[in-house]
């Protein structure tokens, strides 16, 4: 189980893409993982969005077991990240 303590945290984005294929790699390499997006306009609800690229709206962290990091990086490697 992955919880705050004893988590490490793998990569930040703002692509769909690249986090569906970090997580695709994760995946296939066995490992475990957590998903976390954060909503980077949620609080600007009365100053709009200008500014702000629309595809990159959303930020997405990945998060492993902190004995899985090394696993984690070398299978992100792979895929060129």
């Amino acid at each position: 189980m992955i919880t705050v303590f004893n988590r490490r945290e793998l990569m930040i984005t703002l692509s769909m893409e690249e986090q569906m294929a970090a997580r695709q790699c994760l995946s296939d390499a066995g490992v475990n993982y957590v998903l976390r997006t954060k909503n980077l306009t949620a609080s600007s609800h009365q100053m709009g969005h200008l500014g702000i690229h629309p595809q990159a709206v959303l930020e997405y962290r990945i998060y492993v077991h902190r004995e899985d990091e090394e696993r984690a990086r070398a299978a992100l490697r792979s895929m060129g990240r």
